[in-house]
């Protein structure tokens, strides 16, 4: 166990790795320049090069990746926002609550929407509702989920005026995030559980339980649920 669990974290280094120099270097050949766009257009040539300087944009590029490389690995400093002007970690940390409690709702919501709707479609296998159950998922399932957001930015904040597009305001601002992060999971819990629901569903002790008396409700909860 622990052999396997140092590789695992053997390989994840070397993928950040690699994932940092892939996304420096597309960055680096990119068009533009990052100190003109700060600047502005109305710069003049001697102060795009000071900022370059400071920025150390003027150094060769085998250079700068050692930098890169060095402070973000090294010693964890993700350097200063160029929108911000800010350290990166702070801008992080900053909107990290956010952030957690966006991914925990949405979790909540896969886990108690997903189980109703897979549990509601298994409890009425091959009748309309099931396929209807099972035709929202595979279309919560198939949108992607960019854009869905985009779609929901058009539609509630630009036209209807209902949510904001951006920002965190109010509670308002966290409706469209968590129903986008939401979604997908809602469809693949609907259709685990209902597949699993379905493979117990005419076992033996649910027959007994049945046999027994008890209400569908409880059988559902207690019997077949557990088990799926």
């Amino acid at each position: 166990m622990a052999r396997y669990i140092i590789k695992r974290i053997l390989m994840v280094i070397v993928i950040m790795i690699a994932a940092a120099f892939v996304i420096f270097t597309i960055l680096y050949f990119t068009p533009g320049d990052p100190a003109r766009n700060q600047l502005g257009p109305t710069a003049t040539a001697a102060d795009v090069e000071n900022l370059r300087a400071v920025l150390g944009l003027d150094k060769s590029y085998l250079a700068q990746l050692a930098s890169f490389m060095s402070d973000t690995f090294l010693h964890l400093d993700l350097g200063t926002s160029w929108t911000y002007n800010v350290p990166v970690m702070q801008e992080l940390l900053n909107h990290l609550p956010y952030t957690v409690f966006i991914g925990l709702t949405a979790m909540i919501l896969n886990v108690a929407v997903g189980l109703s709707l897979g549990i509601f479609a298994a409890t009425h296998e091959g009748r309309w509702q099931d396929s209807v159950s099972m035709v929202i998922a595979m279309v919560f399932i198939s949108i992607p989920d960019f854009w869905l957001a985009l779609m929901m930015i058009v539609l509630f904040a630009q036209r209807l005026g209902w949510l904001p597009a951006y920002g965190v305001d109010s509670w308002k601002s966290f409706i469209m995030p968590i129903i986008v992060m939401s979604l997908p999971g809602i469809a693949v819990n609907a259709r685990q559980t209902r597949s699993s629901m379905l493979e117990v569903f005419r076992a033996d002790y649910i027959t007994t339980a049945r046999a027994k008396g008890q209400a569908e409700g409880v059988v559902v909860r207690r019997h077949m649920l557990p088990n799926a």
